[in-house]
């Protein structure tokens, strides 16, 4: 859902600024309008795009700095403060927003709600949980034992897949090197002799054969199938949370 910066009066006559989700212009007006707010001004943050990204490792750090701050009784808004002082780059502005928005009276959990490509629902929904039951750091301490436990799942998952990968690129690697060198003088001797090879033997060796003609042709559309097979991956929900 597109962001929208927003500058605008109170019911109170308070000039405030504030980041909001909606689908579009209109609609945000006239929600704001429709809470005896009047909006002063509307700035998409579209120029922004690709800066509200957060690595899985900037993540875990900032989820376990934020725990260790609140642990030591800071209040929250001082914690965020610390938190835009110790990180830079893209992820500042994810966690400047989510400061201004805390510090304008936005309970966290609605703050770092406009960031779903940053925060799952359960990172948002178990610190809802943890806000509402005033235990919010006990909450986010299980937050960083399951991201690390996450982390350590894709570590096996991808330990478990090496040897296999490493398995099929020796056997093709070997199979290319029978089929273009061996393979086609044993073909020549039994066809010689008025024998023929096997369909399967015949059929390695002329995919073989197409590929070496056609190198260019055949690495062009395996990088092709790769690009078109990566994105099906992502959007697979088991594929997605590894």
């Amino acid at each position: 859902m597109p962001l929208f910066r927003c500058e605008i009066i109170n019911p109170e006559g308070k000039l405030t600024l504030a980041l909001k989700a909606a689908n579009s212009p209109e609609e945000l007006t006239h929600e704001i309008q429709k809470n005896g707010s009047v909006l002063c001004k509307l700035t998409p943050t579209d120029h922004l795009a690709g800066t509200q990204g957060m690595s899985e490792e900037v993540l875990f750090l900032v989820t376990r700095k934020l725990h260790a701050y609140l642990k030591a009784h800071l209040p929250l808004g001082q914690a965020l403060t610390l938190l835009c002082q110790d990180i830079s780059g893209k992820e500042a502005f994810v966690l400047q927003t989510i400061r201004q928005q805390v510090l304008e009276g936005t309970q966290l959990y609605k703050a770092l709600a406009l960031f779903p490509e940053v925060f799952s629902n359960l990172y948002v929904n178990t610190v809802k949980i943890g806000e509402e039951s005033g235990a919010l750091p006990s909450f986010l301490n299980g937050i960083i034992e399951h991201l690390s436990a996450m982390k350590k799942i894709r570590s096996e998952v991808i330990s478990a897949m090496t040897y296999p990968l490493v398995l099929v690129a020796v056997a093709g690697l070997t199979v290319a090197f029978l089929t273009t060198t061996t393979m086609p003088i044993f073909e020549a001797a039994i066809r010689d002799l008025g024998g023929t090879l096997p369909w399967i033997t015949r059929t390695v060796i002329s995919v073989v054969a197409f590929a070496r003609n056609y190198f260019f042709a055949s690495l062009i559309g395996g990088l092709l199938a790769f690009l078109w097979l990566v994105p099906l991956l992502r959007q697979n929900q088991r594929f997605a949370t590894l």
